[in-house]
């Protein structure tokens, strides 16, 4: 609880040799990837105005059936005429929308203490840059293990030329 670690638990692996049982499935952030942001229809470009967290409760929606929230915070940074990229992940248009503000996703998992499930609460909150101060690495005894696992393709969409874009072509990586 209030972290961002967490997802959906879609493969169990139990080793008797070990005893140990490793968990796998996407992330919050894997679950953000495994969506598509679609323009309306009609238009070229899903364009976005208004305070920054609206925005991204706009392209969140309800995608998720409610598992994933967004504070009605205010980051006082106003977006005019946003557009978004076409047939873009979900993950993707929120990362480049707030980067462009100065800004990063905070996502954070939260479980009130009454109720055994919670939601995934995503907002956008100022990049606090410490790369002058900090250095991480070996000399620190820092130390990390790093897992590159990939499904296959399971999804390829393709559209043609519309006014003015190229071409797009977009693979998803998915376990099903």
């Amino acid at each position: 609880p209030n972290t961002e670690y967490g997802g959906i638990i879609r493969d169990i692996e139990s080793a008797t040799e070990s005893d140990e049982i490793t968990l796998r499935g996407p992330t919050w952030r894997g679950m953000l990837s495994d969506k598509i942001v679609k323009p309306p229809e009609g238009e070229e470009h899903l364009i976005l105005s208004g305070e920054l967290n609206d925005c991204i409760r706009t392209l969140i929606g309800d995608r998720f059936d409610g598992l994933f929230t967004v504070p009605w915070i205010s980051t006082g940074i106003e977006v005019s005429n946003w557009a978004v990229d076409r047939y873009v992940t979900l993950y993707d248009a929120l990362t480049k929308l707030t980067k462009a503000y100065g800004h990063r996703l905070q996502i954070r998992y939260i479980e009130p203490e009454d109720l055994e499930y919670g939601h995934v609460e995503v907002q956008s909150v100022v990049i606090n840059d410490y790369s002058e101060e900090l250095e991480y690495g070996e000399d620190g005894d820092i130390h990390v293990t790093v897992r590159d696992s990939r499904s296959g393709v399971n999804h390829l969409i393709c559209i043609g030329e519309g006014e003015g874009e190229d071409i797009l072509s977009h693979t998803m990586d998915r376990t099903i």
